[in-house]
């Protein structure tokens, strides 16, 4: 019988395999995700409706949803001019990649950053 993994041993496992990069990526394909789903459940609407809304299948809006889609710029220019959501971002060199993201989310490359965040104008 095969010993079971403790928590701490299947995360070093995976963090052995995924790289920083690949975190990061992740993380800020996340950040998107939970975004257009934040915007279809603030609008009341199902998959189905926010579909029809945004002009794309019901399938498109449940991969965007699940982090399945790898979004274009483009694409999420589009997306987000449909749901009059400003896209701020930021590029800037540093020394190292922080390991906090606070309330924006970062990826780093070659000691370049990339912060993203959502504005929907909203006050705070």
């Amino acid at each position: 019988m095969a010993k079971a993994l403790t928590g701490a041993e299947l995360a070093k496992i995976i963090a052995d395999e995924v790289s920083a990069e690949d975190l990061q990526k992740a993380d800020l394909l996340s950040s998107v995700a939970n975004e257009i789903s934040n915007q279809r459940i603030a609008r009341n609407l199902n998959q189905k409706q926010f579909a029809e809304f945004l002009g794309v299948s019901q399938g498109m809006i449940s991969k965007w949803e699940n982090g399945d889609y790898n979004f274009t710029l483009e694409k999420l220019a589009d997306i987000f001019t449909k749901l009059n959501v400003e896209i701020s971002m930021v590029f800037r060199s540093t020394v190292g990649f922080a390991s906090d993201y606070s309330d924006s989310h970062q990826i780093s490359a070659d000691n370049n950053i990339l912060d993203i965040s959502f504005n929907t104008g909203e006050a705070a």
